[in-house]
């Protein structure tokens, strides 16, 4: 089977400073492992990173976070087939009242819908809440894919990184476990799944290897879901055309 001119766009949602590891295996391993495997059906991955394309080099994570809020939604909406949430043990940031404001009034009625008891929440959760709503409301092929970071891995990390991998704030503690808990919830709707996993800061290149493994896997039934839907899409078509040049030609012969 060859699906014409398919590109797919694969959103990573995660909190920014203690994620760099996960992202840079989806962008780096992940994606050119797809586009290899499934090169042969004209499927083409692209993977949707924040970090990127907008400049938020040098910027501490709020004011980075500040910089992306806007844009977070939509971009979600234009992303197909894969949502895919990295949870370690940090919440990140929460909007004041007056930015979550600024970023709520410019939203359309049905975005305004979902998030609209988000004003205490971070950016993170406001994009898994969306997403999730997102897979549930719209027919497109849209899933939803979350990966929470052992804390076993915390004991591999250097003194010095470790500030930056581990919330410190009660209150955001508290709610990174009652997250914790929403996604386990939210991974049992037909169009999410949870995996839990584990890197080795002291040996990255095998942790590398083994987290590329499993987004790989866990991706690829969802894939493969996708391909049998447009083979189906394509086998209905044919029929169409087929009955479309039938009637042409009962035509033509009743003309005669």
């Amino acid at each position: 089977m060859y699906i014409s001119g398919n590109t797919y766009k694969i959103f990573i949602s995660s909190t920014f400073k203690d994620m760099d590891f996960e992202r840079d295996v989806i962008r780096n391993l992940v994606i050119p492992q797809l586009n290899h495997t499934y090169a042969k059906y004209n499927l083409d991955f692209h993977v949707i990173d924040l970090r990127y394309g907008i400049n938020t080099s040098g910027m501490s994570e709020k004011v980075a976070s500040q910089k992306v809020l806007n844009m977070c939604i939509n971009t979600i909406e234009a992303s197909e087939p894969f949502f895919i949430s990295f949870v370690g043990n940090r919440y990140g940031w929460i909007p004041d009242i007056k930015e979550w404001k600024d970023f709520y009034n410019q939203l359309d009625e049905y975005q305004q819908n979902i998030l609209k008891n988000s004003d205490e929440i971070s950016i993170t959760e406001m994009e898994i809440l969306y997403a999730e709503a997102f897979s549930k409301n719209h027919d497109a092929n849209f899933n939803c894919l979350f990966f929470m970071r052992t804390e076993e891995s915390l004991q591999t990390l250097s003194n010095d990184a470790y500030s930056d991998f581990v919330e410190t704030d009660e209150g955001q503690k508290r709610k990174l476990a009652i997250l914790k808990n929403k996604i386990a919830e939210l991974s049992k709707s037909p169009n999410c799944s949870l995996c839990k996993y584990s890197v080795d800061y002291k040996n990255l290149k095998k942790s590398k290897k083994e987290l590329a493994m499993l987004l790989v896997d866990a991706m690829t039934p969802y894939i493969e879901q996708l391909l049998e839907k447009h083979s189906l899409q394509q086998i209905e078509n044919t029929f169409k055309d087929w009955e479309r040049e039938g009637s042409n030609t009962v035509g033509y012969f009743t003309k005669l």
